[in-house]
């Protein structure tokens, strides 16, 4: 063969070996596609792809919004922070806030200003010169101060206010004046249950009169039985009462 045929076949072999090479370069298995385990596409393990970036978690407070922070702009909002009672604010991003929430419950900013009340008390005699009778009524009872337990100290709130009688045949059995108005301390124990408190006439002392338990119409409700001791007869009869609150 003459030099310059084997000239045009090295010239040939030349272009077949560049048009490889150029196709190595730009088809769909290389170092720059979508397809391998390159570092910059979409579909493999790679840092910096738009599939296998970390969750940014802008706030620092170690949860990011895929995790559930509801604010990321604030360190003081994620899933399992303190609710604030007062601020306005999800901070522990259940979707619920203040008073809404039950970590409020106890909250004195979610203490109810007002409590309706009822009461009943039937005296039962055990001597013949004092009658059985009943008494009963309702109020609308109000916190005194919102923001303390005045001196009942065991209390959340002392409520009071005036009494309104449907039926008092115990005030002339026993020739006493009814009161106008009534004051109880409560303490807010746990969901369900409020502990009750009257003020002792004799001590001064605010003494527990047990636990109203919440019922399925929402009224809470103490039932007590107390032995009534009259001068100079001493005990003559018991005392059932039922004292009743409701939070509106």
């Amino acid at each position: 063969m003459s030099p310059r045929f084997f000239f045009f076949l090295l010239l040939a072999v030349l272009s077949l070996s560049l048009v490889a090479c150029e196709s190595n370069l730009n088809d769909d298995d290389d170092a720059s596609d979508d397809d391998d385990s390159a570092t910059n596409d979409d579909d493999d393990s790679a840092t910096n792809d738009d599939d296998d970036a970390a969750p940014s978690d802008v706030d620092g407070d170690g949860v990011t919004e895929e995790d559930g922070d509801c604010n990321d702009d604030d360190a003081s909002i994620f899933p399992g922070a303190d609710e604030v009672c007062d601020d306005s604010v999800d901070n522990d991003c259940d979707t619920l806030s203040d008073c809404e929430d039950d970590d409020c419950d106890l909250a004195d900013a979610c203490l109810p200003a007002t409590l309706e009340h009822q009461a009943s008390l039937v005296f039962t005699t055990a001597v013949l010169i004092v009658p059985n009778c009943v008494t009963s009524f309702y109020a609308t009872i109000n916190a005194e101060n919102a923001t303390s337990q005045g001196e009942c100290l065991d209390c959340d709130r002392i409520y009071a206010g005036p009494l309104n009688y449907t039926e008092d045949t115990c005030s002339p059995a026993f020739n006493a004046e009814p009161p106008s108005a009534n004051r109880y301390g409560v303490a807010f124990r746990e969901h369900g249950v409020l502990e009750i408190y009257g003020l002792n006439a004799d001590t001064g002392a605010w003494d527990s009169l047990g636990n109203a338990s919440l019922q399925t119409d929402g009224w809470f409700v103490l039932n007590r039985t107390d032995p009534v001791n009259y001068d100079p007869l001493g005990q003559v009869g018991s005392l059932n009462t039922t004292l009743k609150f409701l939070i509106p």
